[in-house]
């Protein structure tokens, strides 16, 4: 039994994204020949449903800024493929930036940087609030007279 993400002995996620990228290379082979049948905010909805929602699951356990830099490249590279349905831009004439301002999409690179450093803005955060409440209640406890 699965829960959707491969990993190798040595918690590394080579297989994962290599398994993603063949079922959303058929996912999106799939939406290629169907996807004038669509309009652009419907392409956007099952985009959204069909690739993202299967490219980002658990993606906070494994799309982290350790991940090498040959998988965020194919990472990179279905998330433009999926991205272009939406945009209709099938010839790659449109910049990757103006692929992002039209579907509001970062890559994954990107989001994993922009994640991953909200996270740890807010531990540092939370870690000072809390050095800072567990250094006032260590000085409260000395400072209270001992009554035995």
């Amino acid at each position: 039994m699965t829960l959707g993400l491969l990993f190798d002995y040595k918690l590394e996620w080579g297989a994962h994204v290599e398994n993603l990228v063949q079922r959303i290379n058929k996912i999106t082979n799939g939406l290629r020949i169907i996807r004038r049948k669509f309009t652009t905010k419907q392409l956007n909805q099952i985009v959204t449903s069909q690739v993202f929602g299967v490219m980002y699951y658990s993606a906070t356990t494994w799309l982290t800024p350790t991940l090498n830099a040959p998988l965020f490249k194919k990472l990179n590279k279905i998330h433009y493929a999926a991205s272009r349905i939406i945009t209709g831009d099938w010839k790659c004439i449109q910049s990757k930036e103006s692929i992002i301002q039209q579907t509001k999409r970062l890559p994954p690179k990107l989001q994993c940087h922009i994640h991953h450093h909200k996270t740890s803005k807010k531990q540092s955060t939370y870690g000072s609030v809390l050095d800072s409440n567990v250094s006032g209640i260590s000085q409260q406890e000395t400072s209270k007279p001992n009554h035995h």
